[in-house]
């Protein structure tokens, strides 16, 4: 008689199989890195699944490399001879800043290479001092890889948390194990750390998306103004929202045209990067250029909206009142 799995059986080999992948892929680039004499710090992915998944089941689909700033050209030389390339994203002078960069391997793997965190108000040279003075090992394969230490890991979590807001429930159940395991003599650690990263409103907004973590937000003082992007991003508004906010921050009509106009009509590699249409020769990147048109007509509103509503509640305290009315956008 033939041996049959059931379909949790199949995700879950499916899953292991990739999550393998992705170590193997971890274990390649950083190898790579320090023989290239580059010291770097693995943020998520093994990182958090052998701290906070002891039964396997977290899932993730990339791998979170934080490099020191004046060490970026050279980490990027060394993707590039692995054969990665990188994803194409459109960054203006005037552009909202972008805290990290994707390239894929051949096969597909993907590679977050990292300067900064989202959520953070320090100099990216700042977040290397205070993330690589303090940093664990963790056992991967034949070798031994750099991770945050607890205050450092607790801390992507919560910000990665915020980042992606109510509808990240990956993310949330990071944090919610996260909040199982620290006393909250640690969680004062991590607003310490939190501070001198100037993270505090991102660490807020992070926490008080889970019952537990109001809780310990309550214990640690944590502020209870945020700003609108940290407002947007916790409450999964939109993602044009964020356009909407930085325009509103741009200074000068030059710029903001600018900035427009570069949102409008990308460079072409980014339109390639954005939609399989525009691989498909010159007609094909035209039509993809028309249909940017109609699709951020069509998510505008929505976006404005919810941008809105988070430049007011972003004047006055939070509450969850305040929190779920913006949240009532949701992202398209």
């Amino acid at each position: 008689m033939p041996l049959t799995t059931s379909a949790p059986d199949e995700d879950r080999l499916r899953q292991a199989s990739v999550a393998l992948a992705l170590e193997g892929v971890a274990t390649r680039v950083v190898t790579a890195m320090g023989r290239a004499g580059l010291r770097t710090i693995l943020l998520k992915g093994p990182a958090l699944a052998d701290w906070l998944y002891p039964d396997g089941e977290r899932r993730y689909s990339d791998v979170d490399l934080l490099i020191r700033l004046r060490q970026w050209d050279a980490a990027e030389a060394v993707l590039e001879g692995l054969g990665f390339q990188h994803v194409a994203i459109d960054v203006l002078p005037h552009d909202r800043p972008h805290h990290a960069r994707t390239w894929l391997a051949p096969r597909g793997a993907a590679v977050d290479l990292h300067h900064s965190l989202v959520g953070v108000g320090a100099s990216s040279e700042t977040v290397w001092d205070l993330l690589a003075a303090q940093t664990d090992r963790l056992d991967l394969g034949d070798s031994q890889i750099e991770i945050p230490s607890v205050p450092g890991r607790a801390i992507v979590v919560a910000l990665h948390a915020a980042q992606h807001g109510v509808g990240g429930e990956g993310p949330l159940e990071d944090l919610r194990r996260v909040l199982d395991r620290l006393s909250l003599g640690e969680w004062r650690a991590v607003r310490q750390l939190a501070e001198q990263l100037e993270a505090m409103p991102a660490l807020a907004a992070g926490l008080r998306l889970v019952p537990g973590g109001r809780e310990v937000a309550a214990e640690l003082e944590l502020p209870e103004t945020s700003s609108v992007e940290t407002l947007l991003r916790s409450t999964s508004a939109p993602t044009m929202s964020l356009g909407f906010d930085w325009l509103s921050r741009t200074q000068g009509f030059r710029a903001r045209a600018r900035f427009v106009a570069r949102k409008v009509a990308p460079q072409p590699a980014f339109m390639r990067a954005w939609t399989p249409l525009a691989r498909r020769g010159r007609s094909g990147l035209a039509a993809a250029y028309l249909w940017r048109v109609v699709w951020l007509g069509f998510r505008a509103g929505p976006a404005y909206v919810a941008w809105r509503k988070a430049a007011r509640a972003a004047r006055r305290p939070q509450d969850n009142s305040s929190k779920s009315d913006v949240g009532q956008q949701r992202r398209g």
